[in-house]
């Protein structure tokens, strides 16, 4: 038993590594990138390999070598923008954010021109939003000076955002940026064994043996946590737990917009379940 134990606290970081040992793979064998490419189902309604590429990502995200991995980086973004460009149903928006944020790592101030092109053209919510944080990681002065001598159309847009006012911005929101993402993705070794830390990378394995441990260890009686409750067991697809967080929600937080709509849930699912047991009846008569 505590061998078992002792696994499944270690389950999310096997995973992990796991990813990490495709990274060294497709970094030994340029053939592997046939997995991280943008592959459009036959039903044109899903991009097959944009988990992978997800996946990949948090490897990266763990174990990105700096300056090795830049041409990794900059063919796997080529790739999300593909998908971000073709208007499927599977789209996750922020793929292309941890991307761009490994990016930033490498320094080359160049690559601000794809970024802006992104955020401008309306793919990636235009200007709100606008990460002046992703231009300052190039240094203030430096990125002031490209975006002065550069003919790019782009270069008065970006100007605009971050030199309007002279002392809005600093290196330091470059580095809070930096600091600001890598948190926001999480998945970075070593990892406490934590139900959310599954949810993203959409890995089942490992998932349910946390979330039992979480619901034992957690206050449920916590606004927030009610809430994570129902997003945990929507996730693990049991319908009997779903109701019960449902319930939970609705016991916690009486008057939330949310608790009404999981009363009218709830209420429907009885009013089902009735319905059917009178048919059943029927049946056997």
């Amino acid at each position: 038993m505590g061998m078992n134990h002792s696994c499944m606290k270690y389950m999310i970081e096997q995973i992990i590594n796991r990813y990490i040992e495709d990274l060294r793979r497709l970094r030994e064998n340029e053939g592997e990138l046939e997995r991280y490419e943008f592959k459009l189902s036959l039903d044109g309604t899903k991009d097959e390999n944009q988990l992978n590429r997800q996946r990949i990502g948090v490897g990266l995200l763990n174990d990105l070598k700096i300056p090795d991995d830049y041409d990794i980086v900059k063919r796997l973004i080529k790739e999300e923008t593909r998908h971000r460009l073709s208007s499927t149903e599977n789209y996750e928006h922020e793929v292309i954010y941890l991307y761009y944020y490994l990016l930033s790592q490498f320094g080359v101030i160049e690559d601000i021109w794809d970024f802006a092109k992104l955020k401008f053209d309306g793919t990636m919510d235009a200007d709100s939003g606008f990460e002046t944080g992703f231009f300052l990681t190039y240094g203030k002065e430096r990125l002031k000076k490209i975006l002065q001598d550069s003919p790019n159309k782009l270069s008065n847009k970006i100007y605009k955002n971050i030199f309007v006012e002279e002392t809005a911005f600093s290196d330091d929101d470059g580095q809070g940026y930096k600091e600001q993402q890598k948190s926001y993705f999480g998945l970075v070794l070593p990892l406490k064994d934590a139900p959310s830390n599954y949810l993203w990378i959409r890995e089942k394995e490992g998932f349910k043996e946390s979330f039992r441990k979480w619901k034992e260890s957690t206050d449920l009686s916590n606004e927030w946590n009610a809430y994570e409750y129902i997003r945990f067991s929507e996730y693990l697809g049991d319908e009997i737990e779903i109701e019960k967080a449902m319930v939970n929600l609705v016991n916690v937080s009486p008057k939330s917009w949310s608790a009404e709509k999981y009363r009218t849930q709830l209420s429907r699912k009885r009013i089902r379940l009735a319905i059917q047991k009178i048919r059943n009846l029927f049946k056997i008569g």
